[in-house]
Protein backbone atom coordinates (compact mmCIF):
# COMPACT_ATOMS: atom_id res chain seq x y z
CA UNK A 1 0.00 0.00 0.00
CA UNK A 2 1.53 3.28 -0.86
CA UNK A 3 2.28 6.00 1.70
CA UNK A 4 0.34 9.06 1.45
CA UNK A 5 1.41 10.60 4.43
CA UNK A 6 3.30 14.07 4.18
CA UNK A 7 6.54 13.83 5.71
CA UNK A 8 6.88 15.06 9.85
CA UNK A 9 8.25 19.06 9.35
CA UNK A 10 11.88 19.79 10.09
CA UNK A 11 12.88 21.01 13.50
CA UNK A 12 15.74 23.05 15.69
CA UNK A 13 16.85 20.94 18.20
CA UNK A 14 20.35 21.67 20.86
CA UNK A 15 21.57 18.49 19.92
CA UNK A 16 25.04 19.50 22.40
CA UNK A 17 24.86 22.77 24.67
CA UNK A 18 25.67 25.79 22.75
CA UNK A 19 25.09 23.66 19.35
CA UNK A 20 21.28 24.04 17.48
CA UNK A 21 21.18 21.89 14.81
CA UNK A 22 18.17 20.95 11.99
CA UNK A 23 16.59 17.58 12.26
CA UNK A 24 14.78 16.03 9.42
CA UNK A 25 12.86 13.15 10.22
CA UNK A 26 12.19 10.81 7.33
CA UNK A 27 9.53 8.61 6.69
CA UNK A 28 9.96 5.22 7.06
CA UNK A 29 13.73 5.42 8.59
CA UNK A 30 13.79 5.55 12.77
CA UNK A 31 16.44 7.88 12.77
CA UNK A 32 16.25 10.96 11.73
CA UNK A 33 18.93 12.79 9.45
CA UNK A 34 20.56 15.65 10.57
CA UNK A 35 20.92 19.36 8.28
CA UNK A 36 23.75 21.46 8.39
CA UNK A 37 26.29 22.40 10.61
CA UNK A 38 25.16 23.76 14.29
CA UNK A 39 24.38 27.26 14.78
CA UNK A 40 25.40 28.75 17.68
CA UNK A 41 22.25 30.23 18.91
CA UNK A 42 18.58 29.08 17.99
CA UNK A 43 17.18 31.83 16.30
CA UNK A 44 19.66 31.96 13.47
CA UNK A 45 19.05 28.12 12.98
CA UNK A 46 15.16 28.58 12.84
CA UNK A 47 16.46 31.86 10.21
CA UNK A 48 18.16 29.28 8.43
CA UNK A 49 15.48 26.67 8.20
CA UNK A 50 12.76 29.12 6.86
CA UNK A 51 15.09 30.48 4.35
CA UNK A 52 14.69 29.31 0.79
CA UNK A 53 18.31 27.74 1.48
CA UNK A 54 17.17 25.75 4.45
CA UNK A 55 13.80 24.14 2.82
CA UNK A 56 16.31 23.35 -0.71
CA UNK A 57 18.50 21.95 1.71
CA UNK A 58 15.85 19.43 3.43
CA UNK A 59 14.32 18.52 0.26
CA UNK A 60 17.72 17.81 -1.25
CA UNK A 61 18.12 15.31 2.06
CA UNK A 62 14.78 14.12 2.15
CA UNK A 63 14.95 12.92 -1.83
CA UNK A 64 18.95 11.73 -1.41
CA UNK A 65 17.62 9.20 1.64
CA UNK A 66 14.89 8.38 -0.74
CA UNK A 67 17.32 7.06 -3.61
CA UNK A 68 19.62 5.51 -1.38
CA UNK A 69 16.94 3.66 0.22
Amino acid sequence: MKQTAEHPSAYVAEIRRGHWRIVVPIRGKLSPRMAQDAFSNREDASAWLRSEAGAHAVGLLRERVARCG
